[in-house]
């Protein structure tokens, strides 16, 4: 017989993405979680719903606004917004009535572990690593990920651990990989240029699900700009669905 999947609902998946990439700080504001990023990108840098606030309220949401852009200017970031679904389509009309731009849709896409972690791995193609090698550090910064969001990677809390890409002799790209709870989340995934096509991402991805599977992992989950094809026919190619979808509101900007 078949065993019964079970996934994790939306709630617990976005709770694993922030624990697995976490900000570098944050506050309650009224109803509204900030998070604190230091530079290190939107996601660690949006303030969200808080779920000990209950069910989105614009009233309270409109009562604790100021206070929150208030607090987000003090941190020398613009006041930025995760929108996460249905459940917050009030908070993001609020929002855009307000002059709040959009960016970035996304989406969350799982896939099981256990129709991963089987697959063949050509041998070597892709190890274990520590995140702190300075050849995977190398490598994300030749992939844009500076020293603010190579801080947020140092911040993963374990079990963690890089995947290295090789081709040959050569690295060939790498990827962070993070647990909390069942569900292993993968990060920054970048393939070196001259490699890309040869199946680099996908050897990434299946060494992942092997140690996810070896921490007891049952979830492989990752997040994906929706406009990024390539990325997510890879990704669903491996047979990884959506989950969830989420975007950003920021702040408009006011001419000094």
């Amino acid at each position: 017989m078949t065993p019964t999947i079970v996934r994790p609902d939306t709630a617990r998946l976005f709770e694993a993405l922030e624990a697995t990439w976490p900000p570098a700080g944050g506050d309650l504001v009224g109803p509204f979680r900030l998070r604190r990023g230091d530079g290190g990108g939107q996601r660690v840098s949006a303030a969200v719903w808080d779920e000990g606030a209950g069910p989105v309220d614009i009233a309270r949401a409109r009562d604790g606004l100021q206070a929150a852009e208030a607090r987000m200017a003090g941190w020398g970031q613009a006041p930025l917004f995760m929108l996460r679904g249905d459940p917050e389509d009030g908070l993001d009309r609020m929002l855009t009535d307000l002059g709040y731009r959009q960016s970035d849709p996304s989406l969350l896409l799982t896939a099981p572990v256990d129709d991963l972690a089987p697959r063949d791995l050509p041998p070597l193609r892709a190890i274990v690593a520590a995140p702190e090698l300075s050849i995977c550090r190398e490598i994300w910064a030749d992939g844009g990920v500076g020293p603010a969001r190579q801080a947020v990677i140092a911040r993963a809390p374990p079990p963690a651990c890089a995947i290295l890409g090789r081709r040959g002799d050569m690295p060939a790209g790498v990827t962070l990989v993070a647990v909390d709870g069942p569900i292993a989340m993968i990060h920054a995934l970048h393939v070196v240029p001259a490699h890309r096509g040869e199946g680099v991402a996908r050897t990434m991805i299946l060494r992942a699900a092997r140690w996810a599977s070896a921490r007891g992992c049952t979830t492989l989950a990752l997040a994906v700009v929706a406009q990024n094809t390539p990325a997510r026919r890879l990704f669903e190619g491996l047979g990884f669905t959506r989950a969830a979808g989420y975007h950003y509101r920021a702040a408009p900007v006011h001419a000094s």
